[in-house]
């Protein structure tokens, strides 16, 4: 009875064992497998073809892999091909009925692997989740879908008018490209020179030290014409900003206004002044005065605080 077979709950008497009503005529029953309320299954050998989507990503110059159950999890054993329009893909041969977890990592190292959400993946034993397939019984195509994401790549546009002179900057989108040489591109010509609290882009005298355009970046910008700048990108996941004590220039991650009184209330205590570039506009707590009223879409804006504080955009 040790190598006895544990039948499943669909076909089993309350006993534990299979059951039969003997009819009233010759019977031939159902060809079962062992242990199974059907009957076997027997492996065969599938392509699945594995694609992710990078559109939305800086793809690092060592590639794009993947790792999972059918490779040891081992991060650089596996390097997809590039098959254009921002697709990554490859096709592995595995068996039908197995069940394998994977993810994709940007570059041959788990610095740089997706953060897969909860609901197209499982449990990875680690706090997160992994992507999973069960193989079916021919071949098999995952539908595409968007690094570290259930769904498809959006790209979204935001265009910012820009005025001759000073102006302020930032966008609630993170660009394609996060090259600043790419992100200024469009408005090349009309670009005087652009600034965060530290860094600068001075195209006429060969200056950049800022390099790329981050999470949560914002500017001040100047340029020599109305010229308006189009943003292309996915929407910036992390809308929550640490601001230091004293002097900070944030940006505006939301796509529509922002009521400047309601994205500080938690710490207005601590909010000494906020004030837009090259406008009038300021809320300045301590004396009542709120002339700035809401936060807009494309603009950054100066916040001096008493201490580190954290706002976070609806």
């Amino acid at each position: 009875w040790d190598d006895a077979e544990i039948i499943p709950g669909p076909c089993t008497s309350n006993d534990g064992n299979r059951m039969l009503t003997v009819p009233d005529i010759n019977t031939a029953l159902d060809l079962v497998c062992f242990a199974s309320c059907s009957t076997c299954v027997i492996p065969v050998d599938v392509n699945v073809t594995f694609k992710v989507d990078m559109s939305n990503e800086v793809v690092s110059a060592d590639g794009v892999y993947l790792a999972g159950s059918f490779n040891g999890f081992n991060p650089s054993a596996l390097m997809l091909t590039d098959m254009g329009d921002g697709v990554y893909a490859t096709t592995l041969t595995l068996s039908s009925g197995e069940h394998h977890t994977y993810k994709y990592l940007n570059g041959p190292s788990f610095d740089f692997v997706e953060t897969v959400p909860a609901e197209c993946g499982e449990d990875d034993g680690f706090g997160g989740f992994n992507r999973y397939v069960d193989v079916p019984e021919s071949d098999y195509e995952i539908p595409l879908h968007c690094f570290s994401s259930c769904d498809v790549c959006v790209s979204l546009t935001h265009e910012i008018t820009l005025f001759e002179g000073w102006n302020s900057l930032s966008s609630y989108l993170m660009p394609v490209s996060n090259d600043i040489n790419d992100v200024m591109n469009p408005i090349a010509g009309e670009l005087v020179i652009l600034q965060t609290m530290t860094e600068v882009l001075f195209p006429e005298g060969g200056l950049n030290t800022i390099q790329t355009w981050d999470s949560q970046s914002a500017y001040k910008i100047k340029v020599n014409a109305d010229v308006t700048l189009t943003i292309t990108g996915a929407p910036e996941q992390n809308k929550t900003l640490q601001l230091e004590e004293g002097w900070n220039l944030i940006p505006v991650i939301s796509d529509a206004p922002v009521v400047v009184e309601a994205l500080f209330a938690d710490v207005i205590g601590q909010v000494i002044v906020v004030k837009g570039i090259a406008e009038t506009g300021i809320l300045w707590p301590e004396y009542d005065i709120n002339t700035l009223g809401t936060l807009i879409p494309g603009k950054a804006y100066f916040v001096k605080t008493s201490g580190a504080i954290e706002v976070t955009f609806p």
